[in-house]
């Protein structure tokens, strides 16, 4: 099946203010009645306007759902340390975003984090860039590939950049697209192109109505 990602994103560095009223869990619900497979929960504060707050509320918001049925929550922030991977698992997180390129160990700080959020019962989306990146995932084990289409350092967006970097992967680790997926048409695209999923955030925010365009979304509307 086609997956996506939904993130709970009040702002970020490249759109500012995006929707900053917004109540995590009502966000998330609306989510999953569209059919997300994940909710993405941003927790960092400054630029993102997220807090470790909305991680929990948005878990405890599925507590009423079936357990086996209910979205997974990702707990999205800059994670380079144990500490924040426990954080994430005492919030309620089932999977942790780890960015490759805010790694300054690199491969092996890469591959202890994995292997402690797998002792924690979690997994982890390692979201790379370019093709140093999906080598430094893959030799580190990653299971889940993010391939993010904007640069971090210039924040421009190249949405070919996950048809490009797929080619370097292997076929038995599903990546998802992130950044830059604004319609029904990007979605198409990306599933043309083998992706297992994508990673929507801004759009659905400002959406008006966020079950809708879930579902549209994913190709079901």
């Amino acid at each position: 099946p086609f997956l996506l990602f939904a993130e709970v994103k009040r702002a970020s560095p490249s759109k500012g203010r995006i929707a900053t009223e917004a109540d995590a869990p009502s966000v998330a619900l609306e989510y999953a009645a569209g059919g997300a497979a994940v909710v993405s929960v941003l927790t960092e504060a400054r630029s993102f306007h997220g807090t470790l707050a909305d991680l929990a509320a948005v878990r405890r918001a599925f507590a009423n759902l079936d357990e086996t049925a209910r979205p997974l929550v990702l707990r999205k922030d800059f994670v380079f340390s144990r500490y924040q991977v426990a954080e994430a698992y005492a919030y309620g997180a089932d999977l942790v975003l780890l960015i490759v390129a805010v790694l300054q160990g690199g491969e092996q700080q890469l591959r202890d984090l994995l292997a402690f959020s797998r002792e924690l019962g979690m997994e982890a989306l390692v979201e790379v860039n370019d093709e140093a990146e999906v080598r430094t995932a893959c030799a580190a084990g990653a299971r889940l590939i993010g391939i993010n289409n904007r640069n971090l350092n210039t924040f421009s967006v190249d949405m070919e950049t996950t048809s490009r970097l797929m080619r370097t992967i292997g076929p038995n680790v599903p990546v998802i697209a992130l950044s830059g997926v604004r319609s029904r048409s990007d979605a198409e695209t990306f599933r043309a192109a083998g992706v297992r999923g994508i990673l929507v955030g801004e759009a659905l925010m400002r959406s008006s109505d966020r079950t809708a365009m879930a579902r549209s979304l994913l190709l079901n509307a």
